[in-house]
């Protein structure tokens, strides 16, 4: 199997099958290195999605907020007021 630890690849049919959590983890962070250098200030939006444990799989909660890179400062509409903080 070749390595495809650089970049955006998408693994194939037969190198999902034998994809590993160490593999998954290499691939990512290749992928993030990859990216925009971000300073520690800069503002980032993040959208991600929670599931608290597997028996909440089929309702998961989706957290939209914007927060600094080193996350010092973070934002969000909460009850229609934006909040900020720590």
């Amino acid at each position: 199997m070749e390595d495809h630890t650089s970049g955006n690849s998408t693994p194939s049919s037969g190198e999902t099958a034998g994809l590993t959590a160490k593999m998954l983890a290499t691939r990512a962070a290749a992928a993030a290195l990859s990216g925009p250098a971000v300073s520690p200030g800069q503002w980032v939006y993040r959208n991600y999605v929670v599931v608290a444990t597997p028996a909440n799989a089929a309702n998961p909660v989706t957290v939209k907020r914007w927060a600094t890179a080193d996350n010092g400062t973070a934002a969000a509409w909460i009850g229609g007021q934006l909040e900020t903080g720590p």
